[in-house]
């Protein structure tokens, strides 16, 4: 329940766990819709905006940037004896020090036709973040790879 005293709005979603099948299900106030979560890959037929970012990882010792010109992705484009059409967005937040405001490279689209891509970076930290937006697929991520070259020190 949440009721803002500002807006003098109300929003009210009950959600429950079914204990026989342990589906969520969740009721929509503005549509009176009943929702059973985790059983496609779409969103009552739309797509499933699907996102993650990771935290930031180092690329090399602390006082050596990193120059980044080739990333080999390594994903399952679908389900097991399914189509393989899935459509990944992958976005790289590049910076030297923890706390400056990222470079971003991306996105870049990667389909199961995708043998590499060319986002051509430098910098110490980075993150990655993978999204996706078509309807009827499913992804999974495997093992990125990259290839680098020590580009100088600070």
């Amino acid at each position: 329940f949440f009721s803002s005293r500002r807006r003098h709005t109300r929003f009210k979603c009950d959600w429950s766990s079914d204990v026989c099948s342990s589906d969520l299900i969740g009721s929509d106030p503005n549509t009176s819709y009943i929702y059973q979560h985790e059983t496609s890959t779409d969103a009552d037929g739309q797509p499933l905006l699907a996102s993650f970012t990771t935290g930031y990882f180092a690329l090399s010792d602390g006082d050596l940037k990193t120059f980044i010109d080739q990333v080999w992705p390594d994903m399952k484009w679908g389900y097991y004896a399914g189509s393989q059409n899935a459509t990944v967005n992958l976005t790289f937040n590049v910076v030297d020090y923890p706390g400056e405001t990222p470079t971003t490279f991306g996105p870049y689209a990667l389909t199961q036709q995708t043998t590499f891509i060319t986002p051509r970076f430098r910098g110490r930290l980075v993150s990655i973040t993978v999204s996706s937006s078509d309807t009827g697929s499913f992804w999974r991520i495997g093992n990125i790879r990259y290839r680098f070259q020590q580009d100088g020190k600070f």
